[in-house]
């Protein structure tokens, strides 16, 4: 009997184990998705290419609720030029990069968070959920310390100026979506998602 109550034991614990990496390790790629009037496109693999019209958007994505223990924050960082966007690679220390460098995060406003898509070569939109005033993304649901979130984008910011998007002049945006999961300051396997945005005529 003791035999078999140990193997329960551990049984349990490895569930227990489980159901705590499934939380605190999600697989960015599987879970972030952008919403258009109404329409949702789920980014399934890196490198992917989304096609939307030149109008506001939203990201949503899965991610930790941060903690002053368990401090993880999305790092979003959004290109005019592709190569800005290949340098991101899996292994590269976050210093080796010129966006997701501590102290890299851009400026938010309290509260409300962002008020635009900054396009720039360097920064990341520092994206977190901690509590209804603590925070610079939308809650969707949380479990536990797990939250779905959203980002919002209703202008874009671009060679130092807020501008809407019908005035954007590229037809693609770069993005990056880094979630440093174990927080050691490297880019592993499956923290970093890369995929276009392609704007199209209505």
């Amino acid at each position: 009997m003791p035999r078999i109550n140990n193997m329960k034991s551990n049984l349990s614990f490895l569930i227990a184990i489980c159901s705590i990496l499934l939380l605190t390790n999600c697989k960015s790629t599987a879970n972030i998705a952008i919403h258009q009037n109404k329409k949702k496109v789920s980014i399934k693999k890196n490198d992917q290419i989304v096609s939307i019209t030149k109008s506001p958007f939203s990201f949503y994505f899965n991610i930790n609720k941060y903690t002053k223990t368990s401090p993880i924050v999305a790092k979003l960082a959004a290109f005019s030029n592709k190569n800005d966007l290949d340098a991101l690679k899996v292994g590269l220390d976050v210093s080796q990069t010129e966006c997701f460098a501590l102290g890299d995060a851009l400026a938010l406003r309290p509260i409300t968070g962002y008020d635009a898509l900054f396009i720039l070569d360097y920064g990341f939109h520092a994206l977190y959920y901690e509590n209804s005033l603590d925070k610079s993304v939308e809650l969707i649901y949380e479990k536990d310390d797990f939250a779905n979130v959203a980002f919002h984008i209703n202008q874009l910011f671009t060679n130092g100026e807020y501008i809407p998007f019908e005035a954007y002049k590229l037809p693609k945006i770069y993005i990056a979506l880094f979630i440093d999961t174990n927080t050691n300051n490297t880019i592993d396997e499956e923290e970093l998602t890369k995929f276009t945005i392609q704007f199209i005529n209505k």
